[in-house]
């Protein structure tokens, strides 16, 4: 396999809101934003992999 370049652009935005209760609420977006992707099938099988080793469905039923 081929080195893989990742340029990777991260902005994070934090929004800070003032309530009338003086409470300070932090609301922060990160976007993160990767440029031209290699062609899907080569992404594909990583996908995959990531999401069967991950027990992201037994999470989601708890």
């Amino acid at each position: 396999m081929y080195p893989t370049r990742v340029t990777t652009t991260t902005t994070t935005t934090t929004i800070t809101t003032t309530t009338d209760n003086n409470n300070i609420i932090t609301t922060t977006t990160t976007a993160t934003t990767i440029p031209p992707l290699p062609p899907i099938t080569t992404i594909l099988p990583t996908t995959k992999h990531l999401k069967t080793n991950r027990p992201t469905r037994r999470a989601h039923h708890n």
